[in-house]
């Protein structure tokens, strides 16, 4: 059992649904996921000083080894109220980076471990890590 406590108005809901959001952008996409909150300037409203840029790192340990990494993005708001991926990063293994991993800046691959990977993936495309390296999922 896990308890989250704080004063009223610290951000606890905001935490978990942080989580959610991660959740049900890896789950679907992004898009969705911030649809669901009422788009990106209703989950900008919740944060304090209501930010035009937010991102979210998660840090893992995979069940079946106990390999550590992370997954990691940021948002952030352009003209006609739209957004952008601006960045997403991936890393199964250590700090260093030397397990599969992958870098996208804009929704264009800068930096990947893996010999075959999408070229030209759309900003609002999800990736995640898997075991055997880095693998697309829209």
């Amino acid at each position: 059992m896990t308890y989250l406590l704080g004063p009223n108005g610290s951000g606890k809901s905001n935490f978990v649904d942080a989580l959610h959001l991660v959740r049900d952008a890896l789950t679907g996409s992004l898009d969705h996921a911030l649809s669901e909150r009422g788009g990106l300037n209703e989950v900008r409203r919740r944060s304090g000083g209501h930010p035009t840029h937010f991102g979210i790192r998660l840090e893992f340990q995979l069940p079946e080894n106990g390999q550590r990494g992370f997954y990691a993005f940021r948002v952030g708001a352009v003209r006609g109220g739209d957004y952008e991926v601006q960045s997403e990063r991936c890393v199964l293994g250590d700090k260093s980076g030397a397990g599969p991993s992958f870098h996208l800046t804009r929704g264009k691959v800068t930096e990947t471990s893996e010999e075959s990977f999408p070229a030209d993936s759309p900003a609002s495309r999800r990736f995640r890590c898997t075991q055997g390296g880095a693998e697309a999922r829209s």
